[in-house]
Parts: C-alpha cells; structure tokens; sequence
C-alpha cells in the first residue's frame, strides 16, 4: 500500500511539472552579455551577406528553415539594419530586428534560445511584425 501511495505521489508531481509551460528562467550576467555580443555579431554578419553564420546559429526547425532559404534572396548589403536590446520575458528573451529598405521598414521578432549543451544563442524563432 505504500508502495502504490508513493507512485501515485511521484506521477502527480511529475504531471504537475510537465504541465507548467511557463517557466521563468534566470540567466547569468555573462549569459546576457553573451546575448547582447550575438546580437551585434547577428547585425554584422547579416551587413555582410554572410547567411553561413545565421544558418549556424539557428534552430534547426522547418520553419526556420524557409525563413533562411528567403534570407538568402536578400543582398543585404544596401539595407539598414537595426536589432533591440533583447528584452527578458517569462519563457524567452526577444528582440526586434527591422530592416530598412528605400521607404520600406519590416519588423521581425527574433526569440533566443540559450543552448546550455554547447553553452551559446540559438534564434529560436523569426515571427513577422505586422
């Protein structure tokens, strides 16, 4: 009998904890700076047409996938491109990326993930801001 109680008690536990999807996660301060550093790295390799750098540095999803094969259309050589100080929210920190062409202005979303098996950034996720 207190066998079957403690099962009962270690499932409900860990039904508890995988149903709860907001997590609030800390980060270090080296963590965040590491954040801020890609940031600026993303902004600089995306100046120089180098998409190599964004697919390595992107979770590999299929969507994910697509945004890259449209990026790599772009010749970003002749676009202003300005990335935010990434903001912290619950689940994952966010930037916003715009890019600048002529009279046009276009706004993505750009969520990180931190990566704690290799230790580095991760975009998660491009989202289009209407």
């Amino acid at each position: 009998m207190n066998k079957k109680l403690i099962v009962l008690i270690m499932i409900s536990i860990f039904l508890i904890a995988c149903s709860n999807t907001k997590v609030q996660v800390q980060f270090s301060d080296i963590q965040i700076e590491h954040l801020e550093n890609f940031n600026r790295e993303l902004k600089e390799n995306l100046s120089n047409n180098n998409i190599e750098y964004i697919k390595e540095n992107t979770d590999k999803s299929i969507a994910n996938k697509h945004i890259i094969n449209e990026i790599e259309k772009i010749d970003f050589s002749n676009v202003n491109i300005f990335i935010s100080k990434p903001v912290f929210t619950e689940e994952k920190p966010i930037s916003t990326l715009a890019l600048n062409m002529d009279d046009n202005t276009f706004y993505f979303e750009l969520i990180y993930n931190y990566d704690y098996h290799s230790k580095r950034w991760l975009i998660y996720k491009v989202k289009e801001r209407g």
